[in-house]
């Protein structure tokens, strides 16, 4: 008996290696951009001091300056870079692969997974999108079970939708698949619970990559590579205003479904958030330092048909 198991466990660490090779491979032949330097900033919140208006994180790609206009997403919040820190004290800019303390101008609220952008050059933000999934779980996949998605130094329930299929890492062939077993990978179709942040992984490996872990026992079961997300689901608008106060006139989601609501205020109301109701309205929460409720009515928008 003792045996056996070793023999399962060996077969199975051999296959996980082969995951990982053939992953590698793969993704080899996955068109990249050199340099990370060169490409858009971008900036994952790790943690913040909401009250000092500092954020932490590490500097995914490109590069910053002091006085330099940054968006906050997904909020689309405008703002400029007031002070930039590193392990060595104060800094004039941060490069990719910096680890920085960003101190913003404006009391903005933001949350753990928040991405810092460059304006003129955002990233998707979206709830649904395309990816390659290679599985490293001994337990398939399960398409229609919800797991828990690690992107971008955030966590978020996520769905795998739909399995479109699965790829021999061999011949690069596209195969008719229910389901993906250990060592497989696949292009899928995954939902999640609110709108993220991101980037194509052949445009950033850093902002276009994540994992999924089971939900009861936190273990890794799967990592994926964005493709893109289906269009018309972009939640972020590169339009925005501001008021004489500074505020933001204009909310920033400008792609609704049937998980938005307009309120009789003229803002929306977005209960995406793990599902449930949300009395939040986005024109109240982006017009104003901090979150009020937008008590106003509210009526259900029609549900935009995104293509397939």
């Amino acid at each position: 008996m003792a045996n056996s198991k070793r023999e399962a466990l060996r077969s199975l660490s051999e296959s996980a290696d082969a995951a990982y090779r053939g992953l590698v491979d793969y993704l080899e032949t996955l068109q990249r951009k050199k340099g990370l330097t060169g490409t858009p900033f971008r900036m994952p919140v790790r943690s913040f001091d909401e009250a000092r208006r500092d954020l932490a994180g590490t500097v995914a790609s490109g590069n910053v300056k002091l006085g330099d206009e940054i968006v906050v997403l997904p909020s689309a919040r405008l703002t400029k870079i007031k002070r930039i820190t590193g392990s060595e004290g104060d800094l004039q800019n941060a490069e990719a692969g910096a680890e920085v303390v960003i101190t913003l101008a404006d009391q903005i609220e933001v949350a753990t997974g928040d991405m810092l952008a460059a304006p003129q050059n955002r990233p998707s933000v979206a709830d649904q999108f395309e990816a390659h999934l290679v599985w490293l779980s001994p337990e398939p996949l399960l398409p229609g079970r919800t797991y828990l998605m690690n992107i971008n130094e955030g966590n978020v329930v996520a769905t795998v939708t739909a399995l479109k299929h699965h790829i021999d890492v061999a011949t690069q062939a596209k195969l008719a698949a229910k389901t993906l077993n250990l060592g497989e990978i696949g292009v899928c179709n995954l939902s999640i619970a609110r709108p993220v942040a991101f980037d194509a992984y052949a445009d950033n490996r850093d902002t276009g990559a994540f994992i999924l872990r089971d939900r009861g026992s936190n273990a890794t079961i799967a990592a994926g590579m964005i493709d893109f997300a289906p269009p018309g689901d972009q939640h972020s608008s590169p339009d925005t205003n501001r008021g004489q106060d500074g505020s933001h006139e204009a909310d920033a989601p400008s792609a609704v479904c049937s998980m938005v609501y307009r309120a009789a205020c003229g803002g929306k109301i977005d209960y995406r958030q793990l599902g449930r109701r949300s009395t939040q309205c986005a024109r109240c929460s982006l017009g104003h330092v901090g979150r009020r409720q937008c008590t106003a009515r509210t009526e259900p928008r029609p549900r935009l048909h995104r293509s397939r």
